[in-house]
């Protein structure tokens, strides 16, 4: 995979909840998250990050793929924590990761190895690379939870599909 150029200002990002904190109804997600891209898409975002987490940021990743795979002049990228994320994946989540990473049109490594930290440099990474967010969100304190009050912080808009 070659070096990607990354503007900010046609760049949204997703930040969500990790499976066992989402509705259980993912195809209702996925009908949001539809909805909620093609807005993005109409508004000029042309470039999607997702986290790679199990959860939200998969299906989100995987959302992106779909409408690309519909004819939709997008682009995902891959903002992964460290080196080495995603090889333990053994579960359901497995197949989805897998097919990610390899559509995807970039696969940024934030970190050389696991560290503590990691995922919140991730986390901001993204944020500092977007203009929007589209979020998970129960408002639990959470890893998302942090990353959307840093976006907000950052003065850029995030979209709550927890709300809709």
């Amino acid at each position: 995979m070659s070096e990607i150029m990354i503007d900010p200002s046609k760049t949204c990002c997703f930040t969500g909840h990790r499976p066992e904190n989402l509705p259980v109804d993912y195809e209702e997600l996925y009908i949001q998250l539809d909805a909620v891209i093609r807005q993005a898409v109409s508004d000029g975002y042309d470039t999607f990050l997702t986290g790679m987490a199990k959860g939200f940021d998969m299906i989100a990743g995987d959302a992106v793929l779909r409408m690309k795979n519909h004819g939709f002049p997008l682009r995902l990228i891959c903002a992964v924590p460290y080196k080495g994320f995603g090889e333990h994946i053994r579960d359901e989540w497995r197949n989805i990761s897998q097919t990610l990473f390899s559509q995807a049109d970039a696969v940024e490594y934030i970190s050389p190895k696991s560290h503590p930290g990691c995922y919140q440099l991730r986390n901001q990474w993204m944020i500092d690379h977007s203009c929007r967010v589209i979020a998970y969100s129960a408002n639990l304190e959470s890893g998302t939870q942090n990353t959307i009050r840093y976006a907000e912080k950052k003065n850029i808009p995030v979209t709550n599909l927890f709300d809709f």
